[in-house]
């Protein structure tokens, strides 16, 4: 699993009121940079961003929905130091796009825009820390089919990354791994 530091993507360099479309492209055009460079994880910083407007939202959620499905695998992304009018725009535009996306909360990395039932399934993937479908599944006791699939919503939000099990003996399994409050520390 993925053990370099972060990529830390600054929002405040783009102003702190993020209010429209073509800035959010330039934005949206640099995160997509940023992570064509590797497969690191990628912090999303929304430090002293005052406002973010829906539009510019939408350019950013769909460059962060991109990278998420393009590479599905190896990568979290997690969205830090967000205020409450920066919550509710991104808030806006997830609901639209039935999308989910990692953020931190205090201490915790939580879902913005989801389910009770997921954000459970995050809460035993974290505690497990490096794990595979079956463990994930005895321990919420729940089929692994289901777990597969809250697994495939959880990896679209940023908050779980997969990568090939090559231990596998039969057919092809992955190992999971959760994102964390230390994955935040270790970008700075």
């Amino acid at each position: 699993m993925s053990e370099s530091t972060p990529h830390h993507f600054q929002l405040a360099d783009y102003g702190h009121v993020l209010a429209t479309r073509t800035r959010g492209a330039d934005a949206a055009r640099h995160l997509r940079e940023l992570a064509g460079l590797d497969e690191c994880d990628i912090i999303v910083d929304f430090d002293r961003v005052a406002v973010l407007s829906p539009v510019f939202a939408q350019e950013l959620i769909g460059a962060v929905a991109d990278l998420l499905d393009q590479t599905g695998d190896g990568r979290l992304m997690v969205a830090i130091n967000l205020n409450e009018d920066v919550t509710d725009a991104l808030h806006l535009v997830l609901e639209r796009r039935k999308r989910s996306l990692a953020y931190q909360h205090g201490d915790q990395v939580e879902l913005l825009a989801d389910s009770p039932q997921l954000l459970a399934t995050l809460r035993q993937a974290q505690e497990l820390g490096e794990f595979t479908v079956q463990a994930l599944s005895h321990e919420l006791g729940v089929k692994p089919s289901a777990v597969s699939g809250r697994l495939q919503k959880l990896q679209a939000a940023g908050a779980v990354a997969r990568r090939r099990d090559p231990s596998a003996e039969h057919g092809m399994r992955h190992r999971y791994r959760a994102a964390t409050p230390a994955l935040v520390a270790a970008a700075g």
